[in-house]
């Protein structure tokens, strides 16, 4: 039989995901979740551990450094436990872990979580080098290629585990917000292994005649591509072609156009979503990951249209990538 899920007074949705350990404790204190005496003593746990990192850091030199660089050790320790406290059923179940587990135990056991995430990141980022798309857009290349191998290369789990080191520039459909370090990382080549997969069900002729549609300069513009093939794919389908082709003639475009003008914005998003449920189910896509993920993203591309549309703006959704 399944617990019922615990609920109290924590609103979630105000948690910082990444300072996610302060932000929790400073909830759980304010809301008498924790009394006084125990985040006492879980303050004076991580200060305890703070001076052996110092330690550590400093090859055991000194047991003081620089504020800004002891801020730095305390924020690689607090992003680190929180990972102990993520993994908890709820935030009632974290705040019972912060009440009944010393500081070493929190920061232990977020440390092996964040070698699990290591492995994991490591793992999809082999998957996004073998599902890479045959394009030009430097930004694309440099970020998932050398940007992303910077990342494990320069990437200090043990004294800056929550920075994220690198820039990320190429900007997936999706974005990935509220998170830092190895997490940020580990989500964002997810993500990008998954909008690889999608436009792996295209022809590489196809995606360029799309990135020509779309843009003024395909090998330097900084632009999703995945949006981009996503778009075209979908109005594609909407205007009564084959999507796996990508072709969508001028007269398709102003088809869709006139269609779709009427609706309100749940209507449009609900009939992106669903264009993107056929043609994943035609294309005999099983990932549910990646399913769930270009759904979502057929929703937004859905709100955008309707958002094109009211700004008179409709060249910029219904673009034509083949002549009629």
């Amino acid at each position: 039989m399944n617990k019922p899920e615990r609920t109290g007074p924590v609103n979630e949705a105000l948690l910082d995901g990444e300072n996610y350990f302060v932000s929790l404790f400073t909830e759980a204190l304010s809301h008498g979740l924790m009394s006084q005496a125990e985040a006492d003593s879980l303050r004076a746990g991580f200060f305890t551990l703070l001076g052996k990192k110092t330690l550590d850091f400093t090859d055991g030199k000194s047991s003081s450094v620089r504020t800004e660089q002891a801020e730095a050790l305390m924020s690689s320790v607090f992003y680190t436990a929180s990972l102990a406290l993520k993994s908890c059923p709820s935030v009632y179940d974290a705040i019972d872990m912060m009440k009944t587990r010393c500081a070493e135990e929190i920061y232990s056991a977020g440390r092996k979580r964040l070698e699990t995430k290591l492995k994991t990141a490591k793992l999809y980022r082999s998957l996004v080098l073998k599902t890479m798309l045959k394009c030009d857009n430097r930004t694309y290349k440099a970020t998932l290629d050398d940007g992303i191998k910077g990342f494990f290369r320069l990437y200090d789990p043990e004294f800056g585990a929550d920075r994220t080191v690198i820039t990320a520039d190429y900007p997936l459909f999706i974005p990935v917000t509220g998170l830092c370090g190895i997490e940020f990382i580990c989500k964002y080549l997810e993500s990008a292994y998954y909008e690889n997969l999608f436009c792996s069900l295209f022809t590489q002729d196809g995606i360029k005649n799309v990135l020509k549609a779309v843009c003024s300069d395909p090998a330097e513009d900084v632009f999703s591509i995945f949006g981009s093939v996503l778009t075209a794919a979908l109005n594609c389908a909407l205007s009564g072609g084959d999507p796996v082709t990508l072709r969508v003639t001028k007269a398709g475009a102003d088809y869709l156009a006139a269609k779709t003008a009427p609706l309100g914005v749940y209507d449009m998003r609900r009939l992106y979503s669903s264009a993107a449920e056929k043609l994943l189910s035609v294309a005999e896509v099983k990932n549910t990951a990646e399913t769930a993920y270009v759904i979502s993203a057929a929703g937004t591309i859905g709100a955008e249209v309707h958002r094109a549309l009211s700004l008179n703006a409709a060249d910029r959704v219904f673009f034509a990538t083949c002549r009629d």
